[in-house]
């Protein structure tokens, strides 16, 4: 709010400083991803700084620089209005929301660096839009808002205070004669007369039948006590006072008009000191607020946005001549998307203009800052503006106020939350953030920390969603969002899983991967910061940096070990952090990095072969309990943020790991498409339709924008690929978080496609037009004129363990033979083998191949068993492919989806879900005394006849 002018006598206008502008111009938007980010208010300080509020964050800006000084949040308080005091502290007014979800007035007082120093609340009072903040000429504070009346309806209420907050009084005020009435003040000025302060007030009022709503004015003396009230209004429209100016000769009020337009608009309004209208002006497509400004020469200055029936919604700041109020004109900011203007102040010649805009590709609103020269411009995109202005003729009534003294509350605490996180947009949109990178394949759980409310911390791949314990907070973090933990007893708590437990090391999902992106608090210096773990006092593992270091500890009750990494991290700063450890024999070891620099790991104790399962119970994401292998004997919690946490049952190599880090803000692609890699062209078809799933990883729907392309030799394919691709279905789509949607695109026969088992490639490209992100997959189609598929090729559910029948029909319509020799290879979602499946019980990860007797006309049909070993996520593909002399051309593919799991079978110790020759080997290599070996299956510390007879009993295919 604009600073007040506080006169003796004399009742004059408060001017804008006409002096040479000390900041650069320009126009900025700044907030938090995970909160809906407004600029309500604004003021400035006596350095020249900027205070700005909206209804969760406080924000100190530098005023020569344009960059942040700090933000705060108080939990539970939702700050309506700022101003700084005479002393320097900054005071904000707003809403506390007690236990029982009841809503109060509060004062916060902070220093000018943003610490919390203390807060007044004051039980009963209740707003959303119109509390208004002032400090008085005697040093303390007057606050306007509303308040629930006996009747049930909202009544006007000050609360005035000493320089700490403390109530002088409080009043409500009723109107008897209207006492089903609504009324609340909106804007204050404070005049003295003498050594007595007198206060001006404007805001809503509205009869028992709220059909409408006035203008209400008013004016208290320095104990509260009404001395004069009036409304003022139209019998068919509704209007109400949201800000006013004292001037020599009265009044300039303006306020919210429907007049104009059913969206609503603006109107300006001179009276004289009894509340009599010397003029009414409405201002047409404008939507002000109550921020104001009178030049020298008599300008009024109003903040807002153009409004229906304009159909673009642009910051502005508008002028009227007070001698002259028959036009206005002025400068429209942004142009970039939905720019709004609701608040400005002075500010060093010019203005510093605060709103909101939804043009920076975020899912909510940012704060949005324009500051300008005293000619209004702000050195970007801005345009004339000239609303059109209409006379009107308004109705003034007396009204009838009466002081009604509320007791004085019971002080309560408030427990004060920083957020520290801002950014800087100049003139036009940010940076664009970088590429995404496609997440590494087989992982286990995704926690990406992207919710924008809530307690839960949701798992993209296999569902182990957390739940936040203590209430780390939603920032904005590396990747989107993120969860700052407080060091004392904030963490994460994901329910203990099979998927989570490190096996033993002989079977291949003993090995495991864990990274994330951190940044512990710069004033912690030492210590231990849990990242990952999953222990018991004696049982599991853990991730973590200890004395600036990182480290992984394990045990599995009567063994234990620690790797340590042989660099330190950085404090205070964002880091890529990752543990990856092969468990494989015979050169089992964990190694580290940092920013995707490998680095080695000093173990300083033993990691053996011989370390059993570990299963710690829970997975905690920023705690970590009292653990033998660490030597902590209570719990240990993180301090700082931690975002985008991954775990892999799988050893991540160096490139897949440094992918990761140098993708950077751009993360992991979270919004993702699978198109097939064999659609096949059968004899005379001019184009087909191809179903693609687009999935969306991330805890945000996302509107996702379409498009394809044809990819030319040698990139991919034989021929050029195709051209034409007709959408049908919606383009941009929704996706809801965590959710995918089939894409049906038609594709015409690429212009080359003229012979059989030619291949033609395409790039599918996805932009999420939420966060700009763009990703992108890859498909084929080929000319299959001898052999045509028969159905649709719908994706195959698959459990781990589970043998499930496979069929591919097809027809023959020109097939050169009577032989047709096939293939079946599985790959990953990166296209490489899979070696996570089984089929007709070979080798894990190897192809199988068959031949089926065939003539022309005929229906065919190629079978074979399939069965998962262990979990992957992301679609797979089991492909066909038939041999045209020594080549292999595809046929036809159905997706794998696979259902979260782990199958166990403790004779299988090599995890190929056989017991056979292979595990005995085993079994007869640690013959003897081996305690919590994995070959001691009956757990005796002996690996003997017992265990054997077990053993034997699983002969054979364990999962069935």
């Amino acid at each position: 709010m604009n600073r007040i002018a506080i006169v003796a006598l004399a009742c004059t206008a408060t001017f804008a400083s006409e002096i040479p502008s000390a900041h650069a111009q320009g126009q900025w938007a700044f907030g938090d991803a995970s909160l809906n980010d407004r600029g309500d208010r604004i003021d400035a300080t006596l350095d020249g700084d900027l205070l700005v509020c909206d209804s969760n964050v406080l924000t100190r800006i530098d005023g020569a620089t344009t960059t942040l000084e700090w933000r705060r949040r108080v939990e539970d308080f939702y700050p309506l209005d700022v101003i700084e005091a005479a002393d320097g502290r900054v005071v904000a007014a707003g809403l506390h929301v007690d236990d029982q979800g009841g809503l109060h007035a509060a004062i916060m007082f902070f220093d000018g660096a943003g610490n919390h120093l203390d807060q007044r609340i004051y039980p009963g009072a209740s707003a959303y839009e119109s509390y208004e903040l002032i400090q008085t000429a005697d040093g303390g504070f007057l606050l306007a808002c509303e308040t629930l009346a006996p009747s049930g309806s909202m009544a006007p209420l000050l609360i005035r205070t000493d320089g700490v907050g403390d109530d002088l009084w409080i009043h409500r005020y009723d109107m008897p004669d209207h006492p089903f009435g609504v009324g609340e003040f909106c804007d204050v000025e404070e005049i003295l007369e003498g050594d007595r302060s007198v206060f001006h007030l404007t805001g809503r009022f509205q009869t028992d039948s709220l059909a409408r709503s006035d203008t209400l004015m008013a004016v208290v003396d320095d104990l509260g006590a009404p001395v004069i009230a009036a409304h003022l209004g139209f019998s068919s429209f509704s209007d109400f006072g949201r800000g006013l100016r004292v001037v020599s000769d009265g009044y300039v009020v303006t306020g919210y008009s429907k007049q104009l337009n059913e969206g609503g608009g603006t109107y300006l309004m001179h009276l004289d000191w009894n509340f009599g209208v010397s003029w009414y002006r409405g201002i047409e497509a404008f939507a002000g607020n109550k921020a104001m400004d009178i030049t020298s020469t008599g300008l009024v200055r109003l903040p807002g946005y153009s409004s229906f029936p304009d159909p673009v919604r642009d910051a502005a700041i508008v002028e009227i001549d007070l001698s002259a109020p028959n036009s206005a004109s002025g400068l429209r900011y942004g142009d970039v998307g939905s720019e709004k203007a609701l608040d400005f102040v002075p500010d060093g010649g010019g203005y510093a203009l605060i709103g909101e805009t939804w043009s920076f590709g975020t899912p909510q609103a940012d704060h949005y800052l324009v500051r300008t020269d005293s000619a209004l411009g702000s050195d970007c995109i801005e345009a004339l503006y000239e609303p059109q202005v209409i006379p009107g003729q308004i109705i003034r009534q007396d009204l009838k106020l009466t002081a009604v003294a509320l007791e004085r509350p019971i002080q309560s605490e408030l427990t004060p939350r920083g957020i520290r996180w801002f950014e800087e947009i100049v003139c036009d949109d940010s940076e664009p953030i970088g590429p995404c990178t496609d997440p590494p394949i087989e992982m286990t759980s995704w926690w990406t920390m992207d919710e924008l409310a809530g307690t839960t911390a949701a798992d993209s791949i296999s569902g182990l969603d957390g739940v936040h314990v203590s209430g780390p907070m939603i920032v904005s973090g590396m990747v989107d969002n993120a969860l700052d933990f407080d060091g004392a007893d904030d963490h994460v708590r994901v329910p203990g899983d099979p998927l989570l437990q490190i096996d033993t090391a002989g079977v291949v999902t003993g090995d495991l991967t864990i990274d994330a992106w951190i940044r512990i608090d710069a004033t912690t210096s030492g210590g231990l910061h849990p990242i990952v773990a999953s222990n018991g006092s004696c049982q599991g593992y853990a991730f973590y940096v200890r004395d600036g270091r990182l480290e992984a500890a394990f045990s599995d009750g009567p063994l234990q070990a620690r790797w340590t990494s042989s660099n330190p991290v950085v404090i205070g700063e964002w880091l890529h952090v990752a543990v990856a450890c092969d468990r494989g024999l015979p050169n089992e070891s964990c190694r580290f990095y940092i920013d995707g620099v490998e680095e080695v790991g000093v173990l300083p104790f033993p990691f053996t072969p011989t370390l059993g399962a570990l299963d710690g119970g829970s997975l905690l994401i920023g705690r970590m309990e009292p653990f033998c292998s660490v030597g902590n004997s209570q719990p240990e919690h993180f301090n700082g943020v931690i975002d985008e946490v991954e775990y892999f049952r799988r050893a991540l190599d160096a490139s897949e790991i440094q992918a990761i880090h140098a993708a950077g803000e751009g993360g992991k692609c979270k919004v993702t498409c699978n198109p097939p890699w064999d659609r096949p062209f059968c004899i005379d078809d001019a184009f087909i339709d191809v179903t693609i799933p687009v999935c969306n990883a991330s805890q945000v729907d996302a509107d996702v924008q379409i498009s394809f392309s044809g990819l030319n030799p040698p990139t991919c394919g034989g021929i050029a690929g195709p051209t034409v691709f007709t959408l049908l279905t919606p383009n941009p789509v929704i996706v809801a978080a965590g959710g995918c949607v089939n894409v049906v695109v038609r594709i015409d026969r690429p212009v080359g496609m003229t012979a059989l088992n030619q291949v033609g490639c395409y790039e599918m490209q996805l932009q999420n037009l939420v966060d700009g992100r763009v990703s992108s997959g890859r498909g084929s189609v080929q000319d299959r004129r001898d052999l045509c598929p028969i159905g649709p090729p719908d994706p195959i559910e698959v459990s781990v363990g589970e043998t499930q029948e496979i069929g591919f029909p097809f027809i023959n319509t020109g097939f050169d033979g009577e032989i047709v020799e096939w293939r079946a290879v599985v790959y990953a979602p990166d296209m490489t083998f899979s070696d996570a499946f089984i089929l007709d019980d070979g080798a894990p990860g190897s192809s199988l191949v068959g031949q089926l007797q065939t003539s022309v006309g005929e229906e065919g049909l190629i079978t074979f068993s399939l069965r998962a070993t262990r979990f992957v996520s992301g679609e797979c593909d089991v492909v066909i492919f038939t041999r045209a002399g020594r080549a292999w051309i595809p046929l036809a593919s159905r997706g794998l989806r696979m259902e979260p799991g782990v199958f166990y079978c403790p004779s299988d110790l090599n995890g190929d879900l056989l017991v056979n020759g292979g595990d005995l080997g085993l079994i007869l290599g640690d013959w003897g005394a081996c305690s919590g070996c994995p070959t001691d299956l009956n757990g005796d510390g002996l690996v003997g006849g017992a265990d054997l007879g077990v053993f034997l009993a699983d002969w054979g295919d364990c999962s069935r």
